[in-house]
């Protein structure tokens, strides 16, 4: 029966999730819109599914309620899951940025903006560093995925790198609604349509892209208050995730219940 709903289901994830990545997070710029931004976030949110069913396999291997059925062999299989994601969403995400930067149209671009000014600057840095250039060499190595310590701290690590990920996307478009509609004008060139961000911002005239003032108005700052109300939105969701998780882990056998290939399955070692 679930062989069969499998199929659909997985056209429909595909379509779901990225109406929800549409919705949720693209309407936050409603001028900017990108045709491989559904497959970004899918790459995103399938490292984070992965990164979480490590931490409770392992949680619940350790309370010895998996017994041997769930094994090294798994667990490295797992882990392979968490490699190939985190190399799939460099891969995309290099694939937008650059289509992005070539086309070099404004309205496109205006995303972009506001990421590489500081303090987003170090911000874009430091996800590119821990979403992709650590992660990446320290999956990698086979050892490393057959070590469940080793690889439970790279599911938390990949995890935080996913949050990170989300607070990029979202914040930094409080700055970007400020553009006025005209910065999206398919006449307009980028040169041109900074300045005119930037009197919509400030109120500040006959500025020059590269002007020192020009770097001080296009500033999106960092405060406490909204890092802490983004900090207790991911604790919270994160906790209801955990808490309907766990209900369902207690209604439900944790193994198969008549599944033909079980014996395959529990037999299955990596090559």
């Amino acid at each position: 029966m679930l062989e069969k709903v499998a199929f659909p289901s997985i056209i429909l994830f595909a379509f779901s999730l990225t109406s929800f990545a549409f919705d949720w997070v693209m309407s936050l710029n409603p001028h900017w819109f990108s045709t491989i931004f559904g497959v970004y976030y899918f790459a995103g949110a399938m490292l984070s599914a992965f990164s979480v069913l490590v931490l409770i396999t392992l949680s619940l291997k350790k309370r010895g309620l998996l017994g041997d059925a769930v094994n090294h062999e798994h667990l490295h299989d797992l882990g392979k899951w968490m490699f190939a994601f985190t190399f799939f969403w460099g891969y995309i995400a290099f694939s937008q940025y650059m289509l992005i930067w070539y086309a070099n149209i404004p309205e496109e671009t205006q995303f972009y903006i506001p990421r590489q000014i500081q303090p987003w600057a170090s911000i874009t840095l430091l996800l590119l560093i821990v979403h992709l250039l650590i992660p990446f060499p320290g999956l990698l190595s086979r050892h490393v995925k057959r070590r469940n310590t080793i690889l439970a701290f790279w599911a938390v690590w990949s995890l935080c790198a996913c949050a990170l990920d989300q607070f990029w996307l979202v914040i930094p478009s409080q700055w970007i609604n400020r553009i006025p509609a005209e910065a999206g004008n398919e006449h307009m060139t980028l040169p041109s349509a900074l300045p005119s961000v930037v009197e919509s911002t400030h109120n500040i005239y006959a500025l020059k892209p590269g002007h020192e003032a020009f770097a001080q108005a296009v500033n999106f700052p960092l405060h406490a208050g909204p890092l802490v109300l983004v900090i207790l939105c991911f604790v919270g969701i994160g906790g209801l995730y955990l808490f309907s998780t766990t209900l369902a882990l207690k209604s439900k056998p944790l193994l198969p219940v008549k599944d033909p290939r079980l014996e395959e399955s529990l037999a299955f070692e990596n090559i």
